[in-house]
């Protein structure tokens, strides 16, 4: 497992989603020093992405990766953690939570999967151009796409960043991967009425991927959590309004009445 760790305090473990050619500093890199000022900040590659390794089995099983983050944190010593989790991170942030709720002090959900939304139609343009970019060949007119599908200011994409990404994209070990099982992108929800931690439910208003009305049932079911939903913005939050975005997440973090 790769990871990168900044700042000392109070540990503020970020999770990455899971698009092709993600990476916890592709989510998070401009964020980090943020935090890192008042936290022990882990960013971490899950499994198959970045630089961590990509085994041949449990692709986008989420509560794998999960398991593996808790052992992970068993290992460095870690008792408990604040979790951030982007997408397919904060899947497995509440996997975490469900698994070993004594060591998640609390959780943010930005744009997390694993709800139902009540409005948008299923599946959305984003999973559908993301469950499509490794049947026959990947290519960079499918990346781009997908890129494109994240971010409402379109300007953010741009031809740097999907070359790095595809390179990320197309490792050996991940071309095997055809057919992830992605039925707990519907199901997640059922158990989110476990979870007692003070959540934090972050979306973006025009996020195609996982629309803002996904976490209106995790609203509904999880009873200590609270919703924002960024105007003009996308699945990152955490990139297209950074600032506004850090502050949101210190606030909460730091709030004793939170």
């Amino acid at each position: 497992m790769h990871y990168h760790e900044a700042g000392s305090g109070p540990v503020l473990v970020l999770l990455h989603g899971t698009a092709p050619g993600a990476s916890a500093w592709g989510n998070f890199g401009s964020n980090l020093p943020v935090y890192a000022e008042k936290y022990r900040v882990l960013a971490i590659d899950l499994p198959h992405c970045g630089k961590s390794g990509k085994p041949a089995n449990g692709y986008m099983d989420v509560a794998w990766y999960a398991t593996v983050i808790i052992d992970m944190l068993d290992a460095m010593g870690i008792p408990s953690a604040h979790f951030l989790g982007n997408s397919v991170g904060g899947s497995v942030s509440i996997e975490v939570a469900l698994a070993r709720p004594e060591i998640v002090d609390r959780l943010i959900l930005m744009g997390t999967a694993g709800s139902l939304p009540m409005f948008s139609p299923l599946p959305t343009e984003g999973a559908r151009n993301m469950t499509e970019f490794y049947k026959d060949e990947p290519t960079k007119e499918k990346l781009e796409r997908i890129l494109r599908g994240m971010v409402f200011d379109q300007d953010r994409i741009t031809p740097e960043m999907v070359e790095r990404r595809f390179e990320a994209s197309v490792a050996r070990e991940l071309l095997v991967h055809s057919k992830p099982n992605l039925d707990w992108m519907r199901t997640l929800w059922r158990r989110a009425g476990d979870i007692p931690h003070k959540t934090l439910l972050i979306y973006g208003r025009d996020d195609r991927v996982v629309p803002w009305d996904t976490a209106l049932i995790l609203l509904r079911l999880m009873p200590n959590a609270d919703l924002h939903v960024f105007s003009q913005c996308g699945h990152w939050a955490q990139v297209e309004r950074a600032d506004e975005f850090n502050r949101l997440v210190e606030t909460f973090l730091s709030d004793e009445t939170a």
